[in-house]
């Protein structure tokens, strides 16, 4: 059987890697700078907007921008479900994938729990794994789901990630070409089908922890891509992304569009 191995995706670049932390602080102080510059960007309509942390982050990682999305008309949720990140180690490709299910089926009764209290359908928006999680969602319960917008999501190979790099450091040795034949196939279902609702995939292509070519879907499944450039820890704290994530939102239901390049201010 030919060994995965071989064909192991790039990951991201090193100087990405080891620069992403220092670039998000710098990102961090751009967006308070530019807090005036983002009143202008688009409001919206009140509708509610789940927003899902990345792998080990909790709802204080995404708080600075559910406040600011409330401050634009926009209904901000966090998504109430502790942590995003296992209670045992991860020591296979079988053991992630039983963990992301753990975590969509959580985030599936969250939104049907805000659902039921609205009674209006809610725009998802996910960090990273996150990411995972509610393009899942939106593919299982289209009904519910207004739009998603993906940010530094690995939906391809996980293996083009530098956390894929680090759990096989970690885990030398436990991970079979038969283990990840199978599990890499489980991990991108559905990659290719059309998207049930309107998405956006945000992604950088100087991300330190997904390489770009990893955070894109398969252009058969009619996703609308954004490249930007940024670090992955900052994509919660930058103001390019804020006014992306305000534009995309703000669209009329059913009537959403691609991005018009035309319409970024200047300092984006």
């Amino acid at each position: 059987m030919q060994s995965y191995q071989k064909n192991t995706p790039s990951s991201p670049a090193l100087r990405h890697t080891l620069s992403d932390l220092p670039r998000a602080a710098i990102e961090g102080k751009s967006l308070l700078l530019s807090l005036p510059l983002l009143r202008n960007a688009a409001s919206g309509d009140g509708h509610p907007v789940l927003v899902v942390p990345g792998f080990g982050g909790g709802d204080g990682s995404t708080l600075f921008l559910r406040k600011w999305l409330t401050t634009q008309n926009f209904n901000a949720k966090a998504w109430d479900c502790g942590r995003n990140i296992a209670g045992e180690r991860l020591g296979s490709i079988a053991d992630a994938l039983a963990f992301r299910q753990q975590m969509t089926a959580k985030l599936q009764a969250r939104v049907e729990e805000i659902y039921a209290e609205h009674g209006r359908k809610l725009s998802l928006v996910g960090w990273s794994l996150g990411g995972l999680y509610v393009a899942q969602v939106a593919q299982q319960s289209p009904e519910l789901i207004r739009q998603v917008i993906t940010l530094g999501t690995p939906h391809g190979d996980p293996r083009g990630t530098a956390a894929w790099s680090l759990l096989q450091r970690v885990y030398r040795g436990k991970m079979t070409d038969p283990d990840l034949e199978l599990g890499l196939a489980a991990w991108r279902t559905g990659d290719t089908s059309p998207r049930a609702v309107p998405t956006t995939i945000i992604y950088s292509e100087s991300d330190g922890l997904v390489h770009p070519r990893e955070a894109r879907l398969p252009e058969a499944a009619g996703a609308n891509h954004i490249q930007i450039s940024a670090s992955h820890c900052g994509l919660t704290i930058n103001p390019r992304i804020y006014w992306l994530i305000a534009n995309r939102l703000a669209q009329a239901e059913d009537q959403e569009d691609p991005l018009c390049k035309a319409t970024k201010p200047w300092w984006l």
